[in-house]
């Protein structure tokens, strides 16, 4: 269940961001510390482009459903009809 005012966008940014931990290339590639506001900038950008993906890719596949029963009921009246 998602909390009261969070879209399911916040709550796939929410994932994605638990899911790589406390990875960031930014202190590697810059010096910068995880809590420099250069790298959690970086990190919440990279979280919701995941959740933009992630809701991308739910569409597509719900699409798909959709037109699998389409044609699923096209058969049964198809069916019906012989």
């Amino acid at each position: 269940m998602l909390a009261e005012n969070m879209s399911l966008r916040d709550h796939f940014a929410g994932l994605a961001l638990t899911s790589i931990g406390t990875w960031m290339p930014l202190e590697k590639y810059t010096g910068e510390g995880l809590s420099s506001d250069k790298a959690l900038k970086s990190r919440a950008e990279w979280a919701y482009r995941q959740a933009d993906a992630m809701l991308a890719e739910k569409e597509r596949r719900d699409a798909d459903e959709r037109e699998a029963e389409r044609r699923a009921e096209q058969r049964i009246v198809e069916w019906l009809r012989e």
